[in-house]
């Protein structure tokens, strides 16, 4: 964000202000910051994209599932085991440490095994200490399959110490939205 590297936060701060987005690898399109960030201002794309009328968690709140990011995991129907995923980190969610500044906000990932009958691109609901937090699309990372997934959720759902990390398939046939929890590795 604003220029600044996630890996390497004591690096360089981008000057350019142009923004470079990659469809595919190897492929870069170039967008004109300024310009377009007026043009996007100007339209309300970010009212249509968030819902700052929920506060700092509609920040959170876009997509085709924003409805469920701040309800609590036992508000909609738990039903049999996902499969498993893979979690970059996810031993970071048992020590965390608000208070130092940094806190593990983007989950991230590989579904590893799913359980029969789940849909091609199946979204990931992440929990934190049981409280939807974010909901991630499937994407293809080199691979054939889209069987990762990545999302930023709140920090204000952490506390100091051991936090839970939830994920869940989610299945929205029949009109009515289903959480299958996934086993989590790492």
């Amino acid at each position: 964000m604003e220029g600044v590297s996630w890996a390497d936060p004591s690096a360089a701060k981008r000057t350019r202000t142009q923004k470079w987005f990659y469809p595919r690898p190897g492929l870069r399109r170039v967008f004109e910051g300024p310009a377009n960030q007026a043009i996007a201002l100007k339209k309300g794309v970010p009212e249509r994209l968030l819902r700052p009328q929920d506060g700092y968690m509609g920040w959170f709140e876009f997509g085709p599932h924003a409805d469920l990011v701040g309800r609590r995991v036992t508000d909609v129907p738990v039903t049999d085991s996902g499969g498993t995923a893979r979690v970059v980190g996810l031993d970071d969610y048992r020590h965390i440490h608000p208070s130092s500044g940094e806190v593990p906000a983007q989950v991230g990932g590989q579904l590893t095994r799913t359980t029969p009958g789940t849909p091609p691109r199946p979204p990931v609901a992440v929990a934190i200490n049981g409280v939807i937090a974010a909901v991630s699309e499937t994407f293809t990372a080199g691979g054939p399959s889209p069987t990762w997934f990545s999302a930023m959720v709140s920090d204000s759902l952490m506390h100091p110490g051991d936090n839970r990390l939830q994920l869940f398939l989610l299945d929205g046939t029949g009109g009515q939205q289903r959480l299958h929890p996934l086993t989590l590795t790492q």
